[in-house]
């Protein structure tokens, strides 16, 4: 029981995280695009100024910052992950998506 209560609350926090993190985003945060070349290391070097320079202000941008970084990282290092969790995530990612429809 214990646990259940503790996923709810931990799948709560989540989604109000996730919510807000969407209320910093701005005009001029960088794209997806940008971001996964930066996270690569693939800008060149004023690009990668005013990435760095836009970065250090800016929550939602360093957010999909790390969400990239860890995305990568997972596309290098495969792992395992259960059949349970995968469906759950999936299931927390499409609530999300009808929230922002």
């Amino acid at each position: 029981m214990g646990f259940r209560r503790d996923m709810s609350i931990f799948e709560e926090k989540m989604r109000t995280a996730l919510e807000e993190i969407e209320t910093l985003k701005t005009p001029e945060c960088l794209d997806s695009v940008s971001i996964g070349l930066f996270a690569e290391g693939r800008l060149f070097s004023e690009e990668k100024q005013r990435a760095e320079e836009h970065l250090v202000t800016c929550l939602y941008c360093i957010k999909q910052l790390n969400d990239m970084k860890e995305m990568l990282y997972y596309e290098r290092h495969p792992t395992g992950i259960s059949q349970k969790l995968v469906e759950r995530l999936e299931g927390l990612y499409r609530e999300q998506r009808v929230r922002n429809e």
